[in-house]
């Protein structure tokens, strides 16, 4: 019976313990792939741009601040289906800027 009450969603207290999951979840998971993504996007176009491959590594340097950021996006977003769309519409689209980079510098 417990069982059967932690996943019922209508109790505001076991509704907002979900919600608290799912931001964590969101910030370690997606938040670090879309840190890591535009990491390697930035690198990709310091290298298109002709700056040397020991200087554009430098471009992984800013990851921090952007997980950082992220990180403060997703818990201080008020809606949860809002925060989890921008999250993966951001890493979609991230990601096909990176194929996008690779396909044009080769």
């Amino acid at each position: 019976m417990q069982v059967k009450a932690f996943f019922d969603l209508r109790q505001p207290k076991i509704r907002y313990k979900w919600m608290v999951f799912s931001r964590i979840l969101a910030a370690v998971f997606l938040g670090y792939l879309l840190s890591a993504l535009i990491s390697i996007a930035t690198s990709l176009l310091f290298v298109k741009f002709g700056i040397a491959d020991s200087q554009a590594v430098s471009a992984t340097l800013p990851s921090f601040l952007i997980y950082s950021m992220i990180v403060v996006f997703i818990f201080s977003c008020k809606s949860l289906q809002k925060m989890w769309s921008w999250l993966i519409g951001l890493s979609v689209m991230a990601f096909f800027i990176i194929v996008l980079l690779e396909h044009l510098g080769s």
